[in-house]
């Protein structure tokens, strides 16, 4: 595995993708950037050289990004031909008009995607983008270290480019970005620790239409360790949940939504990926200010159980579709009995009326509540303060405690599915030569094409079963009988035994009182059967003690050789989804036909200790006065 993502030269040179880079130079008195706290140096000739900081964890994230940036251009090229087009059918009509004057605004022929990375270090993302994305016209390889940008220089060199093809820079990335308004298509930036420093410039700086690539490895911040510093980086607070990854992604999404909407820009999530030990997010840029007005309703709170994994999602804005004439005829056309459907409103949750199937139940026509999103079809007529969601109340319905709100964080997409299909179509060939992680990546991109993409966070199966004492449910039974009862389930990229579903929280916890039914821990009647929450084993036991709200957990304490407290709650309430009464567990499986891709969607870590490396040490070239954000813009992965 490590011989396929970089090979070691005999002139101490680091090998990757196309791109090769060399040992760090460095004098006396300077401490070269690629020096990391773990002391581990490697001296070559007179000691003018070291080996540089290198971390094989983040080959994965720029052959990712590769993928993605050749996908993305494609498709930008694409849209530049048909405005071409356009364009040149207007100059046709206008030149036949005998009265035909210039426009005030010239067109400007596309020439490629123009590509900054902010914090590039040594250059190597930015070589290797230059060699293996098409349809480029110029990389710009940014840092804030006078010595990177030296060792940027000779690495350039060394791989026989250009400088006006990739060009090294030396300076603030933010001050570049607000001096260079809107002069890349493409955005990069991978800091070591949070991105929330340059999202503002990088937001502001894109063209319209353009992509920002983010990633944030601050994961301990991120999952909830330190939700007051949560909060102010991504404006939302972090809870450790089981959802903790999905969550993770949505606060970073929400800091960027909130930051372009300042700047009349809405975002469109492509592809967002919680990977290892950190984050990765590609998000389109468009100057569409109406759609801003959309953001409140993207964007909303969880209350969490202290005790149990029940959880509630509240939006913090509402959108109403339809004329105010349609709106008038519905209200009119009520008192009937023969309301219009004209008007759509989104809520969450959002009540939606289905028809059950002849085979699957004798009730028809039957009221499903769901907790997702529906998709907006055109831009909404009104913007209205949503009302509280059904269960929330002082405590928590299943098992009375109280709740944990985190957020806001981002209710919206986290993937385009004609894009992520793109990217697979891609995978399918393999025509990118100097990617060595198609099994990864493509695994993964499976994963997130079979993810419902409009349901904020979700389930732990493990964790519910741990809830009342017993063994894990087989996770297609489980899933199956939501998929009986009319709703949509899957799983999450980074989880492969999550819940993702559009089901209420009382239907999941009734389906898992149906599976303790099953194993003999609830009587038919709904309570506590005749084996009893006493005689669970000591393994269910310790798994359930593990803390699923930080600072919380079981609050109730067992009784030495007692039944316990939590799960009795839980189990001695009666079973309300109707169907469920007369459906077994297990006689139902989740339907697999919608799995079309035969390949490993989950794997695991290559190696031990599979993660970041220490932080490098930037030389700032005497300048004392420079901003405190660069401090962290050495990037983790060069």
């Amino acid at each position: 595995f490590g011989s396929q993502m970089a090979a070691t030269c005999e002139n101490a040179a680091i090998k990757e993708g196309s791109a090769e880079i060399l040992p760090v130079r460095h004098s006396d008195h300077n401490e070269s950037a690629g020096k990391h706290e773990s002391g581990k140096q490697k001296k070559a000739g007179n000691g003018s050289e070291q080996n540089v900081f290198y971390n094989r964890a983040q080959v994965f994230n720029r052959d990712l990004s590769i993928l993605v940036l050749n996908v993305f251009s494609a498709l930008k090229g694409s849209e530049e031909a048909e405005k071409q087009r356009k364009w040149d059918e207007k100059e046709a009509r206008r030149r036949e008009n005998p009265s035909w004057k210039p426009p005030a605004v010239q067109h400007v022929e596309y020439t490629g995607l123009s590509i900054l990375e902010g914090l590039s270090a040594s250059g190597l993302r930015s070589i290797r983008y230059w060699n293996e994305v098409k349809g480029l016209a110029q990389v710009v390889a940014n840092d804030f270290d006078a010595t990177a940008v030296e060792h940027i220089q000779r690495n350039i060199e060394h791989n026989k480019l250009s400088t006006d093809k990739v060009r090294p820079h030396h300076g603030d990335v933010n001050l570049h970005l607000y001096n260079n308004a809107k002069a890349y298509d493409v955005i990069d930036l991978d800091p070591y620790g949070t991105a929330s420093p340059f999202l503002d410039a990088a937001l502001a700086g894109v063209k319209n239409g353009g992509l920002v690539c983010v990633t944030s490895t601050d994961m301990p911040v991120l999952g909830g360790n330190v939700p007051e510093t949560s909060f102010y980086r991504y404006g939302g607070t972090a809870l450790k949940a089981k959802y903790v990854h999905e969550m993770s992604l949505r606060l970073l999404m929400n800091a960027i939504a909130a930051t372009a909407a300042r700047h009349q820009r809405h975002v469109e999530p492509l592809v967002s990926c919680s990977i290892d030990f950190y984050v990765r997010v590609f998000v389109r840029v468009h100057d569409t200010p109406v759609r801003v007005k959309e953001l409140a309703s993207k964007t909303g709170l969880v209350y969490q159980c202290c005790q149990c994994d029940s959880f509630h999602v509240q939006p913090l804005g509402l959108l109403e579709f339809g004329s105010k004439k349609a709106r008038k005829h519905d209200r009119n056309e009520t008192d009937s009995g023969t309301a219009s459907q004209v008007v759509t409103t989104i809520e969450a949750p959002v009540v939606v009326t289905k028809e059950e199937a002849e085979k699957e139940t004798e009730v028809k026509d039957s009221t499903v509540t769901t907790r997702c999103q529906q998709q907006t079809p055109a831009l909404p007529s009104r913007y209205k303060v949503p009302k509280a969601v059904d269960g929330i109340g002082s405590v928590c319905e299943e098992c009375e405690g109280r709740y944990s709100i985190g957020g806001p964080f981002y209710l919206g997409n986290l993937h385009n599915k004609e894009f992520v299909d793109a990217c697979l179509s891609v995978c399918d060939d393999e025509s990118l030569e100097h990617v060595t992680s198609w099994k990864k990546i493509t695994g993964m991109l499976t994963a997130i094409s079979e993810e419902i993409e409009d349901i904020p966070l979700h389930y732990s199966l493990p964790s519910l079963c741990a809830n009342v004492r017993l063994g894990c449910a087989p996770a297609k039974h489980f899933k199956g009988m939501l998929q009986h009862l009319g709703y949509r389930v899957s799983h999450f990229h980074r989880e492969p035994a999550a819940i993702k579903t559009d089901a209420p929280n009382r239907v999941v916890f009734d389906i898992l009182r149906t599976w303790a039914q099953h194993e003999g821990k609830l009587g038919d009647s709904g309570g506590p059967g005749a084996a009893g929450i006493e005689q669970q084993d000591a393994s269910t036991a310790a798994e359930a003690a593990s803390n699923p709200v930080e600072g919380v957990g079981h609050k109730s304490k067992k009784q030495k050789g007692g039944p316990d407290p939590l799960a009795t709650k839980i189990l001695q309430r009666p079973i309300t989804t109707a169907q469920l009464h007369d459906l077994k567990f297990g006689t139902v499986s989740i339907k697999d036909e919608e799995r079309p891709r035969k390949v490993p969607r989950f794997l695991p870590n290559p190696e031990k200790y599979w993660g970041p490396m220490a932080r490098a040490k930037p030389q700032r070239g005497g300048d004392e006065d420079a901003h405190d954000t660069q401090e962290a813009a050495v990037a983790s992965a060069i």
